[in-house]
């Protein structure tokens, strides 16, 4: 009978088997972004004006909301020991209805890399299911300039989302007509290139069907020189030991000072040590005359020579002095 049943089992197991690998992900409660669009707006300015819509579906596991993290300092290779830096604005964040859209906002290194971390959600609730976030942020420093042209080099959607991505689009809007685009799809470093890139006059536009987890997109637009003020990269130096200690302008003077007032101070110190030891070796005035042969004294009084006398008593004094 055990045995019977048993035969029955498999072919029940193999059946529900098909059925959950071959059911929706809606239908199984997957986490996953459903749609990521990304709208960029070169100002006249020379900075960009960030508008993100993320369709993020938390499936049935509850959560509080999300992360977005923003590069904004890179090692800068044509300086040792200096970063560029992306200087970031949040300008908005808004939720679907009965999606919390309180933020807050922190910077954070990872893999020599710094981020602007945007939290979005409220750390007394939970949500699950499908939510919408737009969020706005203004970027400053991160055109580049040639000879030629000026350039957008901007990764639109990052590799640090753990979650699949189903589709993904990124439109870049500059002052004048756009010149080339290209697009780059992938984990971290990949070359490869996003479904589609197309330009129309002033505007790009970028499509990429799907991105599993840590795949990100970026994208390349050409402006024609001239269109924007000369883009100049914002440098700020990383604090090194080396650079602690080294002499320039402004460390100059206040070492000099620093060594000046160590010096005098030792040189005080010195000067009272050598007063104490001078005070130490002074041998106290005889107040009077002490001769080889002693004179008479009482029979009350105890014979006393003129050295153990004065020996005895300036031990008595200095032992009274000290304490």
């Amino acid at each position: 009978m055990r045995r019977r049943l048993a035969s029955l089992a498999l072919p029940i197991i193999a059946v529900l088997a098909v059925m959950v690998a071959a059911a929706p992900a809606d239908a199984q409660g997957f986490e996953e972004i459903r749609g990521y669009d990304v709208d960029i707006r070169i100002e006249k300015s020379g900075a960009l004006l960030v508008h993100e819509t993320i369709d993020y579906d938390f499936g049935v596991v509850p959560k509080h909301g999300i992360y977005r993290d923003i590069p904004n300092r890179f090692d800068y290779p044509k300086k040792d020991d200096t970063d560029r830096v992306y200087r970031i604005d949040v300008v908005s964040v808004r939720g679907s209805p009965g999606t919390p859209d309180q933020y807050e906002t922190e910077d954070f290194d990872e893999n020599g890399i710094g981020y602007e971390r945007i939290k979005i959600g409220d750390p007394d609730r939970t949500i699950s299911g499908e939510h919408t976030y737009d969020i706005t942020y203004r970027v400053h420093g991160a055109l580049n300039g040639f000879p030629d042209h000026d350039e957008l080099y901007w990764n639109a959607i990052g590799t640090q989302w753990s979650v699949t991505i189903d589709g993904a689009s990124v439109s870049v809007h500059a002052p004048a007509p756009i010149q080339r685009v290209a697009c780059l799809q992938g984990s971290f470093g990949s070359n490869l290139s996003c479904d589609s890139a197309t330009k129309d006059g002033a505007t790009a536009r970028f499509r990429q069907r799907q991105l599993s987890p840590f795949q990100g997109v970026t994208v390349v637009v050409a402006i024609p020189k001239g269109i924007v003020p000369p883009p100049r990269p914002i440098l700020e130096q990383r604090w090194t030991l080396g650079r602690a200690f080294a002499v320039n302008a402004t460390t100059g003077p206040i070492a000099g000072g620093l060594i000046l007032l160590l010096l005098g101070a030792l040189l005080g110190r010195l000067y009272f040590v050598a007063r104490d030891r001078r005070y130490m070796v002074t041998v106290p005035k005889r107040s009077r005359r002490c001769t080889s042969t002693p004179r008479r004294r009482s029979s009350s009084s105890p014979p006393m020579t003129c050295g153990r006398a004065r020996s005895a008593r300036w031990r008595t004094s200095r032992r009274t002095h000290s304490t």
